[in-house]
Parts: structure tokens; sequence; C-alpha cells
């Protein structure tokens, strides 16, 4: 999916899966077939294969990222945030999942969470363009 040939990658992840792989196996084949899906702009199948690779590991950091992404995308914002929650407690991409939950807050109205999500986003990458324009827009609202 790296390439760009998402259909062809999701056909082959399928073709994998029906293949009963390993438990593991299965897990990392589905959030790559989800990141493909995603990447399609079909997040409810992204959604779902992400869940798959959770039910086999709950605490699947990256799984939970690109499912809270998935929701977001979605409008599923409370979800979204209970899955970067669990991301970020996993240890996945600290940076990226404080950014994007800190863009869920941001987009719920929840200012105050969405700052301090950036201000932590900040002490990881203080040069961070994306979260620093983030932080920037976050202040204006808040008339700071």
């Amino acid at each position: 999916h790296n390439a760009g040939r998402y259909d062809e990658s999701i056909a082959l992840y399928s073709s994998i899966l029906s293949g009963s792989p390993e438990t593991y196996v299965r897990a990392i084949i589905y959030i790559h077939r989800g990141m493909a899906q995603f990447a399609r702009g079909n997040y409810s199948a992204a959604v779902e294969d992400f869940y798959l690779a959770v039910q086999i590991d709950e605490a699947n950091g990256k799984a939970r990222y690109y499912c809270g992404m998935a929701l977001y995308m979605q409008d599923n914002l409370e979800e979204a945030i209970n899955n970067l929650d669990i991301a970020l407690a996993s240890g996945y991409r600290e940076l990226d999942c404080l950014f994007s939950r800190a863009l869920v807050y941001y987009r719920l109205g929840d200012m105050a969470s969405a700052l301090s999500d950036c201000d932590d986003a900040l002490q990881l990458d203080e040069d961070s363009r994306s979260v620093r324009r983030l932080r920037t827009r976050i202040v204006q609202k808040l008339g700071v």
C-alpha cells in the first residue's frame, strides 16, 4: 500500500487473511489493509480492519492511532479520542498522538485540552511546525 496501489494491496491482504495466518500476522495484515482503506478514503472499512486488529491485540498502539484518525475523518470524535488515548498510553508515536488528539479536541471546541496536547507535543519537538500552527490557532480562539 505504500506504493499507492491500494486496490491491489487490499486484494493481496485479503488473500493473505483468507489463508488463516498466525494470529500476530493477522493483526499486522488487518492494520496494513486498514491503512490502504484509509488512503482510499474508505474510512468505515479502515475502522473495521483496525478494530479487527484490536480484537487480537487490544493495546496495539498503531491500530488504535490509525483507528482514531479514521474515526476523526468520520466525525466520530469521542471514539477517536478514546482510541488516541489508548495509542498514547501504549507509547505509540507520542508526538503524532498528541497532535492528532489536539486536532480532535480543537474540532470538539475543547480549546483547553487542545492547547495542553499542543504544549505536551512541543515538549517532544519544539520545532514542529504543524503543532505550532495549531497552537497559534487555538491561542487566537482563546483570545490569550
